[in-house]
């Protein structure tokens, strides 16, 4: 599945989520809500869960689309 999210010039660097911050800097796009970096997509994508009763996703769960 591919997503594109579409923001306009105004929130540059006002955004963040899934997606990133939309502020041109595609190395802090795995920021988390509370403001920490993480090394890898699983950790990240963990981090914004809403619910505690989600699963954490590891490794193993993700297929590398590239393949």
């Amino acid at each position: 599945m591919r997503v594109y999210v579409r923001l306009m010039p105004h929130l540059r660097g006002r955004v963040g989520g899934l997606c990133g911050n939309f502020d041109g800097d595609a190395e802090n796009d795995f920021t988390t809500r509370q403001g920490i970096m993480e090394s890898t997509p699983e950790l990240f994508g963990n981090s914004w869960k809403i619910s505690p009763s989600c699963p954490d996703v590891s490794n193993q769960d993700l297929r590398d689309p590239c393949v």
